[in-house]
């Protein structure tokens, strides 16, 4: 997927922090799975797999000494979760367990200090209303207000119960709203660049005055790098930038900076608001900071600048 794609790019520029000798790459490409053939920098460490987590996940550790996972498998478009549940607990609950259970019956019999990184999202804790107006941080309770949001809240309690029952060698990460090279056109930023490709109307829920922090996936990945490197098995480490913005503003800023490519005539279109939409997201990111010693580096100026240009250049030549 999306940010699983950017994070294995970000390991071998990184190499210098990070040491690996073998990068598994298990994914069973869904209609929203980044195309997998090999990048110019992969090397004889890569290795893909197209499977599931549901059914190969016990092969793979019998075949590889694993000792670090990352899952990013998930299928997380809300709009989706709305019309259709199903899958979506199929994959971020009941995949997730099988998954997380493998790793651990494979290295408590193997004795293997392992890491079990869960990657999740601030849905998980519903809106900045539904928490008193404050910043969302390790201490927010659960509040999930969508289908999607619930079944990541459901991964990361079973997590939870594993790391209390067994010690599970697990850490759980939740980000804001990840933008960058790479996402598939549901998401906001690509949609609303596609549309403006395409002289279409820009659809924008409701008065489009719900609040986002955004965070460039470069950063988000550098994150769970220190997260694998310096985190402590059992915590629980927020990523985001406290940098807000409505999202009517951050599609207007989107068309301008089109604009400076070629003018387009893109009108916006206010559409029915998203059933159980989250209103404000916003992350305080103060402990990934202190302990982590992690920070964004990228602004939403200068990422929005290199994200839309990649989607231009992508559109324009579809």
């Amino acid at each position: 997927g999306f940010i699983g794609w950017n994070f294995i790019r970000r390991l071998y520029e990184n190499q210098d922090k990070i040491k690996f000798n073998t990068i598994i790459n298990l994914d069973k490409l869904d209609y929203s799975a980044i195309n997998c053939d090999k990048e110019p920098y992969y090397d004889d460490r890569y290795r893909f797999i197209h499977g599931n987590i549901k059914y190969n996940s016990s092969s793979i550790f019998k075949e590889y000494n694993i000792d670090v996972v990352v899952n990013f498998a998930a299928q997380t478009h809300v709009d989706n979760s709305i019309k259709s549940s199903y899958s979506f607990v199929d994959n971020n609950i009941v995949g997730m367990h099988i998954l997380m259970e493998e790793a651990h019956q494979y290295w408590t019999r193997k004795k293997v200090d392992g890491r079990f990184i869960q990657i999740s999202t601030d849905e998980t804790m519903g809106s900045v209303e539904d928490n008193y107006g404050n910043s969302f941080n390790e201490f927010t309770p659960y509040h999930p207000n969508n289908p999607y949001a619930a079944t990541k809240a459901a991964a990361e309690l079973l997590i939870k119960s594993y790391i209390h029952t067994y010690k599970f060698p697990g850490i759980i990460t939740n980000c804001s709203n990840n933008y960058g090279k790479g996402q598939h056109k549901e998401k906001l930023i690509p949609k609303v660049v596609e549309c403006y490709a395409n002289d279409l109307p820009v659809p924008v829920y409701g008065d489009g005055k719900q609040s986002r922090d955004w965070i460039y996936v470069d950063d988000h990945c550098d994150g769970i790098i220190d997260t694998i490197l310096k985190g402590q098995i059992g915590e629980h480490y927020l990523f985001g930038t406290n940098e807000t913005i409505y999202n009517i503003d951050l599609i207007n800023n989107i068309l301008s900076e089109c604009y400076q490519y070629y003018p387009a005539l893109t009108n916006i279109e206010h559409i029915t608001d998203r059933l159980g939409h989250d209103r404000t997201y916003r992350i305080d990111y103060s402990k990934a900071e202190r302990e982590l010693g992690w920070t964004p580096k990228t602004s939403l100026k200068e990422g929005l600048e290199k994200t839309v240009l990649w989607y231009i250049n992508k559109y324009q030549n579809e």
